[in-house]
């Protein structure tokens, strides 16, 4: 909450403010009804109610009223599931995620094919909510994250690299599962394999710049601080 509350509300303010100034901008945007929707939602307290409750993806004229606000959002949701990944073991997590993948896939399809499948309007709204947020296919960086810090802070300890990775417990179909719907999925904006590329690229880059001290402590202070920085 300190990492992400106080900064979220300051560009909301700052919208607001904006918009009373009549420079427009994404509170503008946000009271303005998309095709279909409720005057409701587009009210003021719906939309600040829902900025506080990191909801604003239910609405394609909400999700982003604070610009990369919906990045903000899916990091929220990402924070919600570390509990289940903390009561449950890597390998049943992953097994989930096989299984979602392969239902999101037909999601995906009813998402953009409502002309030839006839489901209710609600349902192709929710569908479209839930690929708007992007939970589905970004968790999966966040679950990698979470395996690799497991299996370096076991390595850190002594142990071998092989029982390492005994000790995480996940079958080989299992991972060849996970990777083939990890690339099959698609994100909302780019590729996975580009997504893929870009964070190596920023390991190497930042694998650099905490080789420098002075520039170490700016980069720890971003990390720790702020992730919205």
């Amino acid at each position: 909450m300190a990492r992400i509350y106080p900064l979220w509300m300051l560009f909301l303010f700052v919208q607001i403010i904006r918009y009373f100034i009549g420079e427009g901008g994404g509170w503008a945007d946000a009271q303005k009804l998309g095709t279909g929707e409720s005057k409701l939602i587009h009210s003021p307290i719906a939309i600040i109610v829902m900025s506080v409750t990191f909801t604003l993806w239910i609405s394609a004229s909400l999700w982003n009223i604070i610009p990369g606000g919906w990045s903000i959002q899916a990091e929220v949701g990402h924070y919600l599931l570390f509990p289940i990944l903390r009561k449950h073991g890597v390998s049943r997590i992953i097994r989930w995620v096989n299984y979602h993948n392969l239902f999101m896939c037909l999601l995906l399809t009813l998402s953009v094919s409502t002309h030839v499948i006839n489901i209710p309007q609600f349902a192709h709204y929710a569908i479209n909510a839930w690929v708007r947020l992007n939970l589905f296919a970004t968790f999966q960086y966040f679950l990698l994250g979470v395996i690799c810090f497991y299996g370096y802070s076991e390595y850190k300890k002594g142990k071998e690299l092989k029982s390492v990775l005994e000790s995480i417990n996940v079958s080989n179909i299992s991972i060849i599962l996970f990777t083939i719907s990890f690339f099959f999925l698609p994100l909302y904006s780019g590729s996975q394999p580009e997504a893929l590329g870009y964070i190596i690229m920023m390991l190497f880059t930042s694998a650099g710049i905490y080789r420098i001290l002075n520039l170490r402590k700016i980069f720890i202070f971003l990390g720790k601080y702020s992730y919205f920085i």
